[in-house]
């Protein structure tokens, strides 16, 4: 599958009325949508993103399947794969470079987890509402629904540079060389 006119530095899975795609992010300021069936790209390259797409993954929100792209400049913009229009505004906040995006369901609620040398969570239902930066090598535990942190602040020794989250709701923090789990209590 060609198409990006630069490094390509991100993928993701995801499915489409029951067709497998996957999604790429690259050095060219797109992210395109490829057909795993055909290896075709679907449709045109999603632009508008400012600066070179580092990082992307896959959700459900609201029902329709989504991608969650992390961008050079510290955006991080969600895209319909159905009508591949960007749903609300992006998100900001970030400091440096978001380098890694993860996805997963809390309490039946879609939580997107950015990395740009420190971790984010943010509730995809609630508007884009609750982004939270912290400072470099920190992550923040926070229940959405309630808005209040439930856990001290977990220090990495490093900027993180990749997170994602387990389907038993542990969070996988990478920094420098190591890789830290973090169970929920």
């Amino acid at each position: 599958m060609t198409g990006h006119t630069g490094s390509v530095d991100a993928v993701a899975t995801a499915a489409v009325n029951g067709r497998p795609l996957a999604v790429t992010g690259g050095d060219d300021a797109t992210a395109r949508v490829w057909d795993l069936t055909t290896c075709k790209q679907v449709g045109e390259p999603l632009t508008g993103h400012a600066d070179l797409v580092l990082a992307v993954a896959a959700a459900v929100m609201e029902g329709r399947p989504v991608a969650v792209i992390g961008e050079w400049d510290g955006t991080v913009r969600v895209r319909d794969l159905t009508t591949r229009e960007q749903v609300g505004e992006a998100l900001t906040g970030h400091a440096e470079p978001v380098q890694s995006v993860a996805t997963a369901v809390v309490d039946d609620r879609p939580i997107a987890i950015t990395g740009s040398g420190t971790a984010s969570l943010t509730d995809l239902d609630a508007d884009n509402a609750g982004i939270d930066v912290d400072t470099v090598g920190a992550v923040r535990l926070w229940d959405l629904a309630g808005m209040q942190q439930i856990r001290p602040n977990v220090f990495a020794p490093l900027g993180v540079r990749a997170v994602d989250m387990t389907s038993g709701g542990r969070l996988a923090v990478a920094f420098g060389h190591e890789i830290a789990v973090l169970a929920r209590r």
